[in-house]
């Protein structure tokens, strides 16, 4: 009598096949899983202290260039970091530390106090500066005394006599 390979057992009435308790496992493995990742992140979040909402402080762009004696735009963003499940309820202040800033650098913001999500023009002067990247540190303090800070570049670039770039002005893209 020749052994038959395919032969299976008989099978109880309600018993199930191998693979259907292995994919049940597998299910319950990636529900308990979720259920880790969201007790260390999102419940801590909306049910830790309060200071667990946050902002952040961005610079779009991050680089202008703009020649000597000229001005030149950009804008600063005020984030909230968790929008819907903590919101950074205080408004945040944006400055710039005039005695870190080159004589004859002018930076100005539009609206230098707002709340999360929105966002200031920044108007930045230049009067006699040297031509290279100079580093604006902008800074933003909520009212919960929290601080946050990003850099802006600003590339400064000389005009020859003549009202061209002057090539021959040694010029950094970054610090």
């Amino acid at each position: 009598m020749p052994f038959n390979f395919h032969h299976h057992p008989p099978r109880r009435k309600g018993q199930r096949e191998w693979y259907e308790n292995a994919l049940l496992l597998a299910v319950a493995g990636s529900i308990i899983a979720v259920i880790g990742q969201l007790a260390g992140t999102l419940i801590p979040i909306m049910y830790g202290p309060q200071d667990s909402s946050d902002f952040s402080v961005v610079v779009s762009p991050t680089q202008l260039t703009t020649i000597d004696e000229g001005e030149v735009y950009g804008r600063v963003y005020v984030n909230d970091l968790h929008p819907i499940i903590r919101p950074y309820r205080f408004g945040v202040q944006l400055f710039v530390n005039e005695s870190e800033l080159p004589d004859g650098l002018v930076v100005k913001f539009l609206n230098p106090v707002m709340d999360p999500g929105g966002f200031s023009v920044i108007d930045i002067n230049c009067t006699n500066i040297s031509a290279h990247t100079h580093p604006i540190v902008i800074q933003g303090i909520g009212g919960d005394g929290r601080k946050r800070r990003t850099t802006l570049y600003l590339n400064i670039v000389k005009l020859n006599s003549g009202g061209l770039l002057d090539s021959s002005m040694n010029h950094r893209t970054r610090p």
